[in-house]
């Protein structure tokens, strides 16, 4: 297989399904992903694309599994190597598919089994943020896109201030999402305070500078996700939420959560979420409808 990825003894020729391959991932952070995966699959294997067998694939699979390594994780790195057999193939640049009939390792099905904020401890989350400084402010306008919007770590570090307009009576903010995705988010009118607040005491209202920008070393420039990280489990000890379970997504499956709590439906789940799927979106709702309507309340045994 070094015929198709190595760079430093290969032909130009030799590298060119390797190359169409990454370049028809349309996300750059999938890009980036498969050609990690894959050179590390390449090291292991050590020969030619087209000489790899499926008891090849077969051991490459042990060996992943007696790494440690979690099936979910293992699923991901073979899924990997299967969508550049299945490129390689198509592109008649192999003549058999070595994943072909390879079984997966079984996960478990999906649940969103994080912990979550209950309502009180969301509206204390607010509340608690100290907005006499620009830290502050800025802050609380995050925590309140994250809390309400369902806004991702990475979303809230892409914005720039050009992103909010004013559309008829309403407040919208064009939102960056996973795999250059992009949607129009409605911004309530407290929310939009919150951000008008921050961004007149910054002084700052270029279209292009980031929404949200560092105060300690990165003062001035875009956040980073990790800051956003540090930031929010601040704020979570700060009230007392600082639970093992709980990290900065945690505000996103909050926000879905009390929406499905407060009567929402899958429509309205999925859009405020920004799913492509609704399947992705029936997780949280499956999770609370089993809290709700849970069997153990059907059970007659009373407790005197």
């Amino acid at each position: 297989m070094h015929s198709v990825i190595t760079t430093s003894t290969a032909q130009p020729k030799d590298l060119v399904p390797f190359d169409l391959f990454l370049r028809n991932q349309s996300c750059v952070a999938t890009r980036r992903t498969y050609s990690g995966e894959l050179r590390q699959f390449i090291s292991f294997m050590n020969k030619r694309a087209k000489d790899i067998t499926f008891g090849d694939m077969l051991d490459y699979k042990a060996h992943l599994e007696n790494s440690g390594l979690q099936s979910v994780t293992i699923v991901k790195k073979l899924r990997a190597i299967s969508s550049l057999f299945k490129f390689l193939y198509e592109q008649k640049a192999i003549d058999h598919n070595p994943m072909s009939g390879l079984k997966l390792p079984k996960i478990r099905q999906q649940t969103v089994s994080k912990d979550i904020l209950s309502l009180v401890e969301s509206n204390r989350l607010i509340s608690s943020i100290d907005t006499s400084t620009l830290k502050g402010k800025r802050d609380k306008a995050m925590v309140s896109l994250a809390l309400i919007n369902a806004l991702r770590c990475i979303e809230l570090c892409r914005a720039n201030i050009g992103d909010l307009s004013r559309r008829d009576d309403c407040w919208v903010m064009r939102v960056h999402g996973k795999c250059n995705k992009e949607a129009d988010v409605r911004i309530r009118d407290d929310v939009y305070a919150a951000i008008k607040d921050y961004l007149e005491a910054r002084g700052e209202l270029a279209a292009d500078a980031p929404l949200f920008i560092g105060m300690n070393h990165r003062s001035g420039k875009r956040m980073s996700t990790r800051a956003v990280q540090f930031m929010v489990r601040d704020r979570l000890k700060d009230i007392g939420a600082d639970r093992p379970s709980i990290c900065v997504h945690t505000l996103r499956h909050s926000s879905l959560s009390q929406m499905i709590r407060a009567g929402a439906d899958l429509l309205d789940c999925q859009t405020l979420a920004r799913h492509s799927s609704p399947s992705t979106t029936m997780v949280y709702i499956t999770r609370e409808n089993v809290i709700k309507n849970h069997p153990v309340l059907l059970n007659p045994i009373k407790v005197s």
